[in-house]
């Protein structure tokens, strides 16, 4: 081609780029077997979005996040975690049972503690469930002397939970100081609606006195179904959600095109099983990859 001509096509592309907003560092195109319809990556992904049945934004896992018909909310008529960290404004729910009957249900006060009749003051902050019975047992084993023989039992349960603040930044549709329950971390991005359209799915921080001490993999849930990040939240933690690093956007045949991001780390291997795989169309033997450079598209 001559130089008029490369000039004329370059200006048709940045235009189509432009028509499609199109953001992605890598697009990756699998051809299929027996037809083959001549439509562009960007052609794909301007109808991927014009269609009503798929969600707004090609980004995956922001259909999870936008749909309004899933809740990670935790099932407060279970029994209570063994591995509950009591705070201030927690209800307890005592009850004793056996040669003594009696129940109490004590609030834990700002300094930490509980006041319970014929007892007296017990510190239970900061304890689990689990630790802040056997000191509740401890403390009770004077006035009622049958709990060493266990000819009384006593069990220790939570009535209502405290609620904590947790501090939001970065790259999510609400940024404040919120009011929530201690949730595990890994829950938290679906009560903020997610990461925004340049939010990062691999790498939401859990901040606590100035140090990230987990890091949530929304991918961990989506791909596998296990959240291994599972921390509890605590009062003044931070959930920070970063910009993305490197989205690759996957089109043609294959089993769940959409934008994915990924870590540094991976490969395409792992780009094609997040799509998941090849569909019965695709023609294995062509796979195109076209790659953002400072300077041109390649």
């Amino acid at each position: 081609m001559d130089a008029t001509e490369i000039k004329k096509l370059k200006e048709r592309v940045e235009k189509i780029r432009l028509q499609n907003n199109e953001k992605t560092d890598t697009e990756i195109a699998v051809e299929g077997g027996q037809t083959n319809t001549g439509r562009s990556s960007a052609q794909t992904s301007k109808t991927a979005n014009t269609d009503p049945g798929k969600p707004k934004s090609r980004v995956y896992g922001s259909d999870l996040f936008g749909s309004g018909s899933l809740t990670f909310e935790p099932n407060m008529r279970m029994a209570t975690p063994k591995n509950y960290i009591i705070g201030p404004d927690d209800e307890l729910l005592i009850d004793i049972t056996g040669d003594n009957e009696a129940s109490y249900k004590p609030r834990v006060s700002p300094e930490g503690t509980i006041s319970i009749e014929y007892i007296g003051r017990i510190s239970v902050a900061g304890l689990t469930i689990e630790q802040a019975t056997n000191k509740i047992r401890s403390a009770m084993s004077g006035t009622y002397p049958a709990m060493r023989s266990g000819r009384t039992q006593v069990a220790v349960n939570l009535g209502n939970i405290r609620s904590i603040k947790v501090i939001i930044t970065g790259r999510s549709p609400n940024q404040a100081l919120i009011r929530c329950r201690p949730w595990p971390a890994f829950i938290m991005p679906y009560m903020l609606q997610g990461p925004n359209e340049n939010g990062s799915f691999r790498n939401i921080q859990v901040i606590r006195n100035n140090q990230v001490i987990a890091t949530v993999d929304v991918y961990d849930f989506l791909v596998n179904g296990t959240q291994p990040e599972n921390i509890r939240l605590q009062d003044q933690d931070v959930i920070h959600i970063p910009i993305y690093q490197i989205r690759v956007d996957v089109t043609g045949e294959v089993k769940r095109p959409a934008i994915y991001e990924i870590r540094a780390d991976e490969s395409l291997a792992d780009v094609l099983k997040y799509a998941g795989g090849f569909s019965e169309m695709a023609y294995k033997a062509r796979v195109k990859v076209f790659q953002n450079t400072p300077t041109e598209k390649r």
